[in-house]
């Protein structure tokens, strides 16, 4: 295993794991549990190092494959820059959440005010980690680019040639 491996088994973590809190979170108003409130805010402290982890095997990832024939750079770079906002962002919601529990730990439950406001952020988080995601997948998927067509006879590449690069 490489970090290129590492990377790509770590960076569903954030993105699925904040859908996953957020969920929960949404779940707990409905419910009125401070019992899921408070695990939703666990879970979005939790996500907050997953996306350090994340950040950092990428970083790590771009030296294994940046040399790569073809490798396109911009989104490379592009994916880079996103996953640096994501984390930040993610940071943010991560230390909020923490910061509640920690402050009102001897309370019979976590604000809903303050719960909400957790959620929120981690909300834009999610979608800041879901565009760094988007641009990853880029990197090595060129079917989920813009303009993308695929071949017409599915054992060619596009360029005419079989999978194997025979004309």
């Amino acid at each position: 295993m490489n970090w290129a491996h590492l990377h790509l088994i770590v960076n569903h973590a954030p993105v699925m794991g904040a859908f996953f809190v957020l969920a929960l979170g949404a779940w707990a108003f409905v419910r009125r549990s401070a019992e899921l409130r408070r695990a939703s805010l666990l879970g979005s402290f939790l996500l907050a190092p997953a996306a350090l982890l994340a950040f950092f095997s990428g970083r790590e990832a771009e030296e294994v494959v940046e040399d790569f024939p073809e490798m396109p750079h911009a989104i490379l770079e592009a994916h880079e820059e996103a996953a640096l906002a994501a984390l930040l962002a993610m940071a943010v919601a991560g230390l909020a959440a923490g910061a509640v529990l920690l402050l009102q730990r001897k309370a019979e439950s976590p604000g809903r005010r303050a719960t909400a406001l957790c959620l929120v952020l981690l909300l834009a988080a999610a979608g800041l980690v879901t565009w760094a995601a988007n641009l990853g997948g880029q990197i090595r998927h060129p079917e989920v680019r813009g303009g993308f067509s695929a071949p017409e006879n599915p054992l060619e590449d596009g360029r005419g040639r079989d999978r194997k690069g025979r004309d």
